[in-house]
């Protein structure tokens, strides 16, 4: 396979694996994990060795505690062991391995990590396009919503969520797809002020594609810019980053201005959801007619209602919306300490930090701001949504964890290993 082909099928094989569309009767993880269980054993035919780090080893094995963990509490709290541990399925058989064959995929092709996250961005630009199709073609997006259903969705709320959103072709575009978007749109900002202006256009459309499907979209970016803008400040000389910056919001107000015209025109009503919500969380009272307030919901004290026995400790091994009587709440906090019990989810969120310290390893991310800009990102998007759960956030965090070719601990190693591949 030639390495044009070879670099198609890795976008593909990222598009799927992040993305996750839910457009056939099958789930596409298991479907990845399939054909990676198949290169693994191919491999082995052929007598390739097969990299896996420390690292991996440990990812697995703590999962596989939660596992246990959740299986435990599940039982104790009467729940169902299947319901306690799908997420972790598809998690632990899933991205991890997955990530793993990626990487040593990545390794036998010779493909950098600067090859890897074009790759990356372009599996990304892949779901604007689909955003931009599902904005201008109804009938497209209402077909994506049909197979929603044919996969076992509520068809009759994703419709409704499809007449003001719901624009692209991804597994949660309500939450978790937005925020994967803005994360590689923060990152390809750093770039274009780095390296090339050619990462600012698809800054800008990643953007786009997310807060077109979620406003907490603009809120996040906001304040990864805010990060991006004191990052580089640390590093080069304030002319020049003005000089940068002034161009860049010219022309960025300029496309915005273009884009809330061809919203209104096209899209009234995500014009006007999109609007009304961010005037909401502002402060300024508007009129929603009964819709969804965001600044009124975070202030409802209900959502923050904590379990008042033994699962403030242990949790229930599952998640709200699978317990009897349960309350409804999006805040992420919330949902962890229900599942999890206070001390273990503090456990899982000082690896999650800890963790971050290896991406920062990957030597086109050695800087402090994409260690500081994921965990703000991490931490105030869990205000608004779940993220340890199996959706493409949790996805495309493993995959820059475990599938970049080269982490800077460990050069030599990995560089003797791929000639051996």
């Amino acid at each position: 396979m030639n390495k044009i082909a070879s670099k198609a099928a890795i976008i593909v094989y990222l598009f799927l694996l992040i993305y996750n569309p839910p457009i056939i009767g099958m789930n596409f993880i298991y479907i990845l994990v399939m054909v990676s269980a198949l290169y693994i054993i191919v491999s082995m035919i052929l007598g390739r060795k097969f990299v896996y780090e420390y690292y991996s080893v440990k990812a697995v094995l703590i999962l596989s505690f939660l596992i246990l963990w959740q299986v435990i509490t599940a039982w104790f709290s009467g729940y169902g062991t299947l319901d306690a541990i799908s997420d972790y399925i598809i998690i632990l058989a899933g991205y991890i391995v997955c990530s793993i064959v990626l990487h040593n995929y990545l390794l036998s092709r010779h493909i950098s990590n600067k090859e890897f996250f074009d790759l990356l961005l372009m599996a990304s630009l892949v779901q604007v396009f689909f955003t931009v199709l599902a904005y201008l073609c109804p009938d497209f997006q209402k077909w994506f919503i049909i197979k929603m259903g044919e996969y076992g969705y509520e068809i009759s709320r994703f419709s409704a969520l499809s007449q003001f959103r719901w624009y692209g072709m991804a597994a949660q575009l309500g939450f978790a797809t937005p925020v994967v978007q803005t994360i590689l749109s923060l990152i390809t900002l750093y770039f274009g002020f780095t390296r090339s202006c050619k990462y600012y256009i698809a800054s800008f459309f990643l953007l786009l594609s997310a807060i077109v499907n979620a406003r907490t979209s603009v809120i996040l970016f906001f304040i990864g810019f805010i990060i991006c803008v004191f990052s580089i400040l640390r590093k080069r000389k304030a002319k020049y980053l003005l000089t940068s910056l002034a161009a860049y919001i010219w022309i960025a107000i300029l496309l915005l201005m273009v884009f809330l015209f061809f919203m209104k025109k096209y899209s009234y009503a995500n014009f006007v959801w999109l609007i009304n919500g961010l005037l909401d969380f502002l402060g300024f009272n508007v009129d929603t007619n009964g819709a969804y307030e965001v600044g009124n919901y975070f202030l409802n004290l209900e959502n923050y209602r904590l379990p008042s026995d033994y699962k403030l400790l242990i949790g229930s091994g599952v998640y709200l919306y699978k317990m009897e009587n349960h309350f409804r709440t999006d805040i992420g906090y919330i949902i962890d300490i229900w599942k999890y019990g206070i001390p273990l989810i503090f456990l899982i969120y000082y690896m999650i930090i800890r963790s971050l310290n290896r991406i920062k390893k990957i030597n086109i991310f050695n800087e402090t701001y994409f260690g500081l800009m994921l965990l703000v990102v991490f931490m105030v998007s869990n205000i608004k949504g779940n993220i340890i759960s199996a959706t493409p956030i949790a996805a495309l965090y493993i995959v820059m964890l475990l599938g970049f070719p080269e982490y800077k601990m460990n050069n030599k190693i990995i560089t003797e290993m791929a000639n051996k591949i």
